[in-house]
């Protein structure tokens, strides 16, 4: 569903929310001379890596109108606000066994009993953990019976605001001073905890902001210009002509 506000009365807005659901046998399984009856493809068909299900967005432009008075008007003249609000819930979490023998990485643990499905995650103040007791690494290597990305880490949220002011210089040439606060409320957006039962006290915790590139993959961006890092404030001078 999307909504759109075109410019009038110096405001301008667009938001959009998206329901999705996306289903698949692997994603970003990187596992080498694995047999296909160790993997069957039929027991993998759950969600993809990057399946979100819910994503809203927002943002709004609004620009002061022209007052009228010499000096009031002026001062209050050329302004813009800006806001961009991002939020999504989280992605999957796959639970793996990773054999030191072979350094090759079983999909999926196995549930000690059915009734620990509904334990998987127990309260920890401030938020919410993984409940490691509540797996068991089979014994051979094989298959379990975890369903593949039964997990899922952590919702992402992020407001960035924008302040700007342009000066004229000609008609067609205008320096614009401007301050840009992304993440202005400082909310911590966490990357997904890690799903690998063979890493010991690493399992379950989180090392990383949710701006950090996974495995190196950074879709063209640094961190910087990444959604999911802590407040960062800019400012700047920009010649328009």
């Amino acid at each position: 569903m999307q909504f759109q506000r075109r410019l009038s009365h110096g405001v301008q807005a667009f938001a959009s929310y998206t329901w999705s659901q996306s289903i698949d046998i692997a994603s970003d399984d990187v596992s080498n001379n694995i047999p296909e009856e160790s993997v069957p493809p039929e027991l993998n068909r759950e969600a993809s890596v990057f399946d979100v299900r819910h994503t809203l967005r927002f943002a709004m432009i609004y620009e002061t109108p022209k007052w009228q008075g010499r000096s009031f008007g002026a001062a209050l003249r050329h302004w813009s606000l800006q806001c961009i609000l991002n939020a999504r819930t989280a992605t999957p979490v796959d639970v793996l066994w990773q054999d030191r023998s072979d350094l090759t990485p079983w999909p999926l643990a196995q549930t000690s009993s059915p009734v620990f499905r509904f334990i998987f995650l127990t309260a920890m103040l401030p938020g919410r953990r993984f409940n490691a007791s509540a797996f068991v690494v089979p014994v051979e290597p094989r298959q379990g019976t975890l369903e593949r990305n039964a997990l899922r880490g952590f919702a992402l949220s992020q407001w960035d605001v924008s302040i700007a002011r342009a000066f004229f210089l000609t008609k067609s040439t205008n320096l614009q001073f401007r301050v840009d606060a992304f993440n202005v409320l400082n909310h911590p957006n966490f990357a997904d905890p890690s799903g690998n039962l063979s890493s010991g006290e690493l399992f379950e915790v989180s090392t990383a902001m949710a701006n950090i590139p996974f495995n190196g993959i950074t879709n063209g961006l640094i961190p910087l210009y990444r959604i999911g890092g802590p407040r960062l404030l800019q400012v700047s001078l920009k010649l328009n002509f």
